[in-house]
């Protein structure tokens, strides 16, 4: 899985995050097609509705599954 590493992911992740805390009422979430980085952030947030570009999604999920199943193992050699 190491080989599907993207250094903006953590930066991305950054983002929603942020804007999460932004906006407490965010009503919508939603995944815009775009087939290429276009060099700018792919965090949307307009009208309490957030969206994320379609090209970084692969990106951000191994990165956010990465560092769950890293938390899951450090918990479980703590036991």
């Amino acid at each position: 899985m190491q080989e599907d590493f993207y250094p903006a992911a953590e930066k991305i992740l950054s983002d929603i995050e942020a804007t999460f805390k932004k906006d407490p009422r965010l009503k919508s979430f939603e995944i815009l097609p775009v087939p290429t980085n276009q060099n700018k952030s792919p965090v949307y947030h307009v009208e309490h509705c957030l969206g994320l570009e379609s090209w970084c999604v692969p990106h951000v999920y191994c990165h956010a599954y990465q560092n769950v199943m890293s938390l899951r193992q450090n918990k479980n050699k703590a036991k």
